[in-house]
């Protein structure tokens, strides 16, 4: 089994993944950050996902009839609201740390294999069993 299909290959390698890509000063600058501003602590899958693909920003338009691609991005700083994010964890009973944005929704690491997209106008969140290794 492929970690990834050709077509998402192509497209994370056109907006500048590569293998083995590593990140570590943006993450390191994250976690910092995120730490010392907000006490959110980065668990360990939540930084595998970023030291991969932190910084990417996926630029992908489609409109088929059974699905839709937008544009997304890892950048978890950039996204951070402290009173949402707090506000979601509690309510989940969870640990999250954000990961980024699509299509106006915070994506979180949830840990154990699983992201969660958040988008306050499509309650319930929406839980997928992809994403943090």
């Amino acid at each position: 089994m492929t970690r990834f299909s050709r077509q998402a290959k192509e497209t994370l390698r056109r907006d500048g993944w590569y293998l083995a890509r590593q990140v570590p000063e943006m993450v390191a600058l994250w976690k910092r950050t995120l730490l010392l501003s907000e006490g959110i602590e980065m668990f360990s899958s939540a930084e595998s996902v970023l030291l991969e693909f932190g910084g990417l920003i996926i630029d992908q338009q489609s409109s088929e009839v059974t699905y839709v691609r937008e544009p997304f991005t890892f950048e978890p700083a950039a996204v951070y609201e402290g009173d949402r994010f707090s506000n979601f964890s509690t309510m989940l009973r969870t640990r999250l740390y954000p990961l980024g944005e699509a299509s106006g929704a915070i994506i979180f690491g949830q840990g154990k294999r699983r992201s969660l997209t958040v988008n306050e106008r499509s309650h319930p969140a929406q839980k997928h069993n992809r994403g943090c290794s």
